[in-house]
């Protein structure tokens, strides 16, 4: 059922957004997901069900923004888009492992013109922040030209038997090989660099991710008149454990620049769906929701030349102490003008208490359930409705997954808003 936002009968056009990952079937099997079915997680069964939720969002001309669409996923999809009128755009960034999994915009033709295209790779926006990282090693903390020697022969061992070795059993030994390495202490040739200090990493780590973004200028063709939509997908890389939360935080930043940017060169209303893989209390939500990743009192503290460490931020703290080269390029804010507006809480006045359910070997003991994707919208967008979403305290819910199941085939839920212009 959705819910409407009152007085939502506002004239223009409206726009029917989704965001949803897919799960690509690569990280779906049952040796990571074998407390499942093998029904619920075998490709074509998955396929079947997946392209029925997507058929009824392209009936309604929604706008669709996936994420973990696979090479696989991308065949199939593209072939319901030509069934269906829609254009796919996409972007396959990942490795052999997800099936070089990516991010999707689709787009009705039938509702909208086409205006321009984008992408672009969120890490190399941050290229110009990596501070002390990648700088040679002074003489006399070399390793020697026998541990060099040792660490490439280790490491030709180690990828070779990452090929031989069936996908069941390649990620548990990749982990064990790579806390092996780290506590002898063997590096890769490429890495005879001057090593970073802890509170560095995140920075060289972001500049280095391959997630993309995928931005799409749309028009609507009932009225031509109107500002375009500026529509982009994203996935955030799953760095959500320590200090490497910190990627996640210089990646919500660069992809609100980039998003900005974008969205002013073509006039258009920004709107960005993803899996974020933060959740409403983490401090990369409240950055997107709020403009600034600190609280009030952090805000004064770093005012006052107070530094305190603050969790999430790569700068280490509120008062910029681990701030890069040029610290005024990194502020923990959002571009002035850019002010961004959860679609599905200005509905309902709260996030979902959860889009993603489940319990694959990676997760953990438990299961794991939260609220990871939202749709964002520029303040020239006012959402109108919203689709209601599952709560954990439903009758049926917990005991309905977790997902992947009959009703539900991706490991998230499908994330829908309406939107008229104000």
């Amino acid at each position: 059922m959705a819910a409407s936002v009152p007085g939502s009968s506002a004239g223009g056009v409206r726009h029917s957004l989704v965001t949803y990952n897919i799960l690509s079937e690569a990280l779906c099997d049952t040796g990571s997901f074998k407390r499942y079915s093998p029904a619920d997680v075998d490709v074509d069964v998955r396929w079947g069900r997946i392209e029925s939720k997507l058929r009824s969002a392209m009936e309604e001309q929604c706008v669709l923004m996936l994420q973990e669409v696979s090479l696989e996923w991308a065949s199939r999809i593209a072939v319901l888009c030509a069934q269906m009128g829609y254009m796919p755009i996409w972007r396959c960034y990942g490795s052999d492992f997800s099936n070089h999994m990516g991010v999707a915009l689709l787009v009705p033709t039938a509702k909208y013109d086409v205006r321009r295209v984008r992408m672009a790779r969120v890490g190399k926006e941050l290229e110009h922040l990596i501070p002390r990282v990648g700088e040679p090693c002074p003489p006399e903390t070399k390793p020697s030209a026998t541990m060099v020697s040792i660490a490439a022969a280790v490491d030709a061992i180690g990828d070779a038997s990452w090929w031989v070795l069936p996908p069941v059993m390649s990620r548990p030994v990749k982990q064990v090989w790579r806390a092996v390495k780290r506590s002898v202490g063997i590096f890769r040739k490429e890495d005879l660099r001057l090593p970073a200090a802890p509170r560095d990493e995140p920075w060289k780590e972001a500049r280095t991710r391959h997630n993309a973004v995928v931005y799409a200028s749309l028009v609507p063709k009932e009225d031509p008149s109107a500002r375009p939509l500026g529509v982009a997908v994203y996935h955030m890389p799953c760095r959500f454990r320590g200090i490497a939360r910190g990627v996640m935080t210089l990646h919500t930043w660069s992809l609100a620049k980039t998003l900005h940017r974008w969205a002013s060169e073509d006039g258009a209303d920004p709107v960005l769906g993803a899996d974020f893989n933060f959740k409403p209390a983490d401090r990369q939500y409240r950055l997107l929701a709020t403009g600034s990743l600190l609280t009030e009192e952090e805000e004064a503290a770093a005012a006052a030349a107070e530094p305190s460490f603050v969790e999430d931020d790569p700068r280490g703290s509120s008062a910029g102490a681990f701030a890069p080269k040029d610290p005024s390029d990194f502020d923990g804010r959002l571009p002035a003008g850019l002010r961004l507006t959860s679609a599905y809480k200005a509905v309902h006045g709260a996030e979902p208490d959860f889009t993603n359910y489940n319990f694959a070997d990676m997760v953990g003991d438990e299961p794991f359930i939260d609220a990871l994707d939202f749709i964002w919208v520029g303040d020239g967008l006012r959402a109108v409705a919203a689709p209601a979403l599952p709560s954990r305290t439903d009758d049926g819910v917990l005991e309905a997954g977790p997902y992947p199941s009959e009703a539900e085939p991706s490991d998230h839920v499908m994330v829908r808003a309406d939107v008229v212009q104000v």
